[in-house]
């Protein structure tokens, strides 16, 4: 029973693991539709940012990134 249960916590975290890796990859290739945004910049910023859901505002993302000194 408990060889069942660690299996099957094993491929729900494979599954959880694959669809992060989906939607990292669709975020990345919606930031490439921008002008002089390439595919390292476009995964450099998703993997900084994380879930952007946690910020209510554009300059929440800039004072994180430290673009806004006095935040």
């Amino acid at each position: 029973m408990q060889v069942k249960n660690e299996l099957q916590h094993l491929v729900m975290n494979q599954r959880v693991t694959k669809k992060k890796k989906l939607w990292s990859k669709t975020k990345a290739h919606v930031l490439m539709t921008q002008p002089g945004v390439g595919p390292i910049t476009a995964m450099a910023f998703v993997l900084t940012m994380g879930d952007v859901s946690r910020f209510q505002r554009g300059k929440q993302v800039a004072s994180y990134l430290g673009l806004i000194p006095r935040e």
